[in-house]
């Protein structure tokens, strides 16, 4: 690389710093001029061929991941500017096009990040260690001491991070209160959106009618849950990892725990994210496989395949997204070998693995007369109903929304994120096929998550099925490193009795992250007493047989603690635009037949609904320094 390079090299990174910096004209410009000063330095010099080369003969893989990359930069860029007062005030002073001008400046940004970035990771790629020779078969047969660790790791994991265990005081989040309502009401032949609204799949809703019949008033259910969907995880993705490193990998895994699971990503615990993760980590696992081995999935792997996709179809549908990419990846590897009688051989095994999960869940709709109930809210609510950011132009809508979802989630996953980034760069001496397949599925679940407007910070958890390969990179490094400077002659065997000390010391030092870095752990400071909850029971638990009504806002756990049964269809409000939700809660309330009503952030209004008087109201830290007021009404006698 001759000196006028580096210097366009230098710049360009430069200019990776300034489109996130805060909104300035300054920037803009600036950031601008160096990119088209190092596209006309590439063009003119030796770079271009040597760039050329890179993306169409030697490694796609590395054009596919800068092509990535600086797509998601571009994303970035477009978030922090498309609603800043500088731009609009730019383009009206110099009579330009807002959106365009944009567009146009992140285009040039964009191709010239993705010169620089194929530079570099080519010649990083050059450096990267390949221990491939340390694998193992992926059919070895799992040993007792990874099963122990991850059952061990999995427990400190979903104890301390979750709100769901034991030591936490109560789960207060929204999420998953509406899950357990809804999971109770079926246990009270009331039928999923049919007398009963909330808008995830049924199979979630029957998990959670598990989960309640295990503890009617606690989330011990829900815990004992997550902590198998947390073991499951761990072994699927133990198993991958070893298809690329030795199984001495497996101490590397509290570690790995730690940084998925204190994320602000897993939110409070209890997400369809976080109980979809095995199926999408074990599907993942099948297509590593067949690629590193250079063999076809397996007629019973495709039916295993069509199992998971079918329960996440009916758990959470946006979630597919890595299913949709994994087929047309495979797809055209089947095709492009000619392997036509294996590929109908595989779509059907899928299919009947589909219908195996779907079958039962139509027949419970058939027999309860609620098929147009689940098409209405499941699909079409979804769909049409709870989608935002909808300005008439579909494809600047789309856009927006998945710049918006990439910020909310390097916001909220930020480590999760650079380990997917680290473990993106393991696969640069890999095989294309792996970098592709790789990206392709993580291309398409960014999209389908993120697609419909919303952004919440738990959607990005079910990213975590890459971030186990971020620690690939860093094992190999650290391996490198240590056979470089070690002197073989002197080299002494690591003594094993230090393995067990070395690994409740590492336990020791995750359980200190964990509790540091999680934002739930602010709770445990709490007891019951303090929460509206048990407050609220007091007075609830007085009435025999009494009725309550969320009013308002979503499920806070009221139903939960003092174990009521909605009679109200819409028992609470949920994010769904709908008119009907709130007219049908007026109805209730103005005629008064609830006997206890809750509302939260806002009182209510006792002079429309005249039937009600005011009884107690208590405020409480909701989430980490952030706090919410409740008030608990009753029916006057």
């Amino acid at each position: 690389m001759n000196t006028k390079s580096g210097i366009a090299v230098s710049l360009s990174l430069l200019s990776l710093f300034l489109i996130n910096l805060v909104p300035s004209t300054t920037g803009i410009i600036i950031a601008f001029i160096i990119s088209v000063c190092f596209l006309i330095v590439v063009l003119k010099s030796k770079l271009y061929s040597g760039i050329s080369k890179t993306i169409f003969l030697d490694n796609k893989g590395i054009a596919f991941l800068a092509g990535v990359v600086s797509l998601c930069l571009g994303m970035r860029f477009i978030n922090a500017w498309i609603g800043s007062k500088v731009l609009l005030a730019l383009c009206f002073h110099h009579n330009l096009v807002k959106n365009l001008f944009l567009f146009t400046v992140t285009f040039v940004l964009a191709v010239g990040c993705f010169l620089v970035i194929v530079l570099l990771l080519k010649k990083l790629a050059e450096y990267l260690p390949d221990d491939s020779g340390n694998a193992i078969s992926s059919e070895k047969k799992l040993s007792l001491k990874a099963i122990v660790i991850i059952l061990i790791t999995s427990v400190i994991c979903i104890t301390i991070c979750s709100k769901s265990s034991p030591i936490y005081p109560f789960n207060n989040w929204v999420d998953v209160n509406a899950f357990f309502t809804v999971g109770k009401s079926v246990t009270n032949d009331m039928v999923i959106y049919k007398d009963i609204y909330e808008q995830k799949g049924p199979i979630l809703y029957f998990l959670f009618t598990v989960v309640y019949l295990i503890s009617h008033t606690t989330f011990v259910g829900a815990y004992v849950l997550e902590i198998i969907t947390c073991f499951c995880f761990l072994l699927i993705s133990y198993k991958t990892l070893c298809l690329f490193t030795s199984s001495r990998i497996i101490y590397t895994f509290p570690i790995l725990a730690v940084i998925i699971y204190s994320s602000p990503a897993l939110s409070l615990g209890g997400s369809a994210e976080e109980i979809c993760l095995p199926c999408v980590a074990l599907c993942h696992y099948f297509g590593i496989k067949s690629i590193v081995n250079g063999k076809r999935i397996r007629l019973l792997e495709w039916l295993i395949i069509g199992i998971t996709s079918g329960a996440i179809l009916w758990v959470k549908f946006s979630l597919l997204g890595f299913y949709i990419g994994f087929g047309l990846v495979f797809a055209v590897i089947y095709l492009k070998n000619r392997w036509i009688k294996d590929l109908f051989q595989a779509v059907a095994s899928l299919f009947a693995g589909v219908l195996l999960i779907s079958v039962p869940v139509l027949v419970y709709f058939i027999i309860n007369s609620a098929v147009a109930d689940l098409y209405q809210v499941y699909f079409y609510d979804n769909i049409f109903v709870y989608s935002v950011n909808d300005s008439g132009n579909r494809l600047r809508s789309l856009i927006e929304n998945l710049c918006n979802g990439f910020s909310s989630a390097i916001d909220s996953y930020l480590i999760g994120f650079v380990m997917i980034f680290a473990g993106f760069i393991f696969l640069l001496r890999k095989k294309d096929k792996l970098m592709i397949y790789s990206l392709t599925t993580l291309l398409f679940s960014f999209f389908f998550i993120y697609s419909g407007g919303r952004s919440y910070k738990y959607y990005s958890f079910l990213l975590s099925v890459y971030v186990p390969f971020g620690i690939l990179l860093f094992v190999s490094v650290i391996r490198c490193l240590k056979e470089k400077y070690e002197q073989k002659k002197t080299a002494k065997k690591p003594m094993k009795r230090l393995v067990i000390p070395v690994l409740l010391l590492t336990y020791a030092l995750c359980v200190f992250c964990m509790y540091s870095f999680c934002p739930n752990t602010y709770m445990l400071k709490y007891s019951k007493e303090d929460l509206p909850q048990y407050k609220f029971d007091k007075y609830i638990s007085e009435t025999e047989n009494p009725t309550l009504l969320n009013y308002g806002y979503r499920d806070n756990g009221f139903y939960t603690v003092s174990d009521i049964m909605p009679t109200c269809k819409y028992f609470c409000k949920i994010n769904m635009p709908k008119e009907e939700i709130k007219k049908t809660q007026d109805y209730y309330v103005e005629n008064g037949l609830i006997d206890y009503v809750v509302t939260t952030e806002e009182t209510l209004d006792t002079s429309r609904f005249n039937q009600y008087e005011y009884v107690s109201a208590a405020s409480f830290e909701n989430t980490k320094n952030s706090y919410r007021e409740y008030y608990l009404y009753q029916k006057k006698h």
